[in-house]
């Protein structure tokens, strides 16, 4: 997967869904020269959202409906990044205060799997997809 804000920075994508996280937190505003943060501007957001999403599903094999962002969602999802940005350079570091939280169902397949399904609308969706794929990576 390599979206518009991992190919700005030229680097390597990460493996299989987990590239979509790393796709989030490189929507900042970093570099020489610097480059903008994608989450400033709605439109622009949705647009990096709807690209994200469609590499994601690319590359899992899995479909998702659009989730569209408003307003409120912006500022959330940029502090939901601030989050992930910040407890990934903390390492095992139990002293980071509790950061944003999202909700997902556990969805109980035919065959006895056992599936997370993100939940919510917005922000709130974009970060549970986000933590399962985080979750899935640390299995």
């Amino acid at each position: 997967m390599s979206g518009s804000g991992t190919v700005r920075y030229a680097i390597e994508s990460a493996p299989g869904g987990l590239a979509f996280v790393q796709e989030l937190m490189n929507t900042i505003s970093a570099g020489k020269p610097r480059t903008r943060d994608l989450l400033t501007d709605l439109a622009e957001a949705q647009a990096w959202l709807d690209q994200a999403l469609e590499q994601w599903s690319r590359t899992t094999g899995t479909s998702m409906a659009r989730i569209e962002l408003d307003h409120g969602d912006q500022e959330q999802l940029r502090a939901f990044r601030d989050d992930l940005r910040r407890a990934a350079g903390q390492g095992r570091d139990d002293t980071l205060p509790p950061l944003r939280t999202a909700s997902i169902a556990m969805q109980l397949g035919g065959s006895g799997e056992v599936h997370p399904e993100p939940r919510g609308t917005g922000w709130r969706r974009v970060a549970a997809l986000a933590l399962i794929e985080i979750f899935q990576a640390q299995q």
